[in-house]
């Protein structure tokens, strides 16, 4: 229990400790409700500033991955031979089915409570196509939010579910970066128990509160679930390589996903 409540945030931040993390940074908000409302204000405008520069940073990164990926991958196609290639390609596909089907169950509940899934649809689908295009729930959040001002959802519900949802509610990257993960154990020949994919697929469910809504964000926080198991890290920079067709689909379904979630949600509260 002493070990949750780190000693130094700056160390556990730049150790990767999540949890801890965590931790300090509801004390810390506890801690800033108490101070004078002018004081606390300019404290979350430094972090809203930092968190706006370090998106830039990590878009800068991202902008450069394909370089480094190419580096990475050649080494690991080589080795691992054609066949690699052809399961890379089965893995998109099925991965990518089943992200489709896991979108269509919020069609599917929203046609159970009542609501037009037609209208829904139409209304949706031009959102759909910024997400595909951009990669980014982060980037949709606008039309999103547009889209749900048509569709008649109250401003106070969308104005504090729809960013909440973007920041917490990764609804299909858990899905895809544990195929990913397992795709990985299995390109290199490791055999997870049905114990261990659990445990993996619950580790990357929590840490998905955690990524960025950026291109290819879920991966940014997989590190540590490769490092606790076992997995070679270098394979993230062969998720990423095939990433780009994946996440189309992912940020499809999130945004999806977010706004069916709202009008849920908006239908309760009335």
């Amino acid at each position: 229990m002493i070990g949750l409540v780190p000693s130094n945030p700056f160390a556990a931040a730049a150790n990767g400790d999540i949890l801890p993390l965590m931790i300090f940074t509801v004390i810390f908000s506890l801690a800033l409700i108490q101070v004078e409302e002018r004081l606390a204000k300019n404290v979350v405008t430094f972090f809203e500033a930092t968190k706006q520069a370090l998106l830039v940073v990590i878009t800068w990164i991202m902008e450069l991955a394909p370089y480094g990926i190419f580096a990475l991958v050649l080494p690991i196609t080589a080795n691992l031979g054609t066949e690699s290639v052809r399961l890379l390609g089965t893995f998109i596909f099925i991965v990518c089915g089943l992200i489709v089907l896991l979108a269509a169950c919020i069609y599917l509940g929203l046609w159970i409570l009542g609501h037009d899934i037609r209208k829904f649809a139409k209304i949706m689908a031009p959102v759909q196509v910024i997400g595909f295009g951009t990669r980014s729930s982060l980037a949709t959040l606008p039309a999103t939010i547009a889209a749900s001002e048509i569709l008649g959802v109250s401003q106070k519900t969308a104005g504090i579910v729809l960013p909440a949802a973007v920041t917490l509610f990764k609804f299909a990257s858990p899905l895809a970066r544990t195929a990913g993960t397992y795709f990985i154990a299995a390109l290199y020949g490791i055999d997870l128990t049905v114990y261990e994919f659990i445990v993996i697929a619950m580790a990357i469910g929590l840490l998905s509160f955690y990524s960025p809504g950026i291109p290819s964000g879920g991966l940014l926080i997989m590190t540590p679930v490769y490092l606790a198991f076992g997995l070679p890290v270098e394979g993230i920079g062969l998720l990423i390589a095939i990433d780009l067709i994946v996440d189309m689909f992912i940020t499809v379904a999130n945004v999806t996903a977010n706004l069916g979630v709202t009008i849920m949600l908006d239908g309760l509260r009335d």
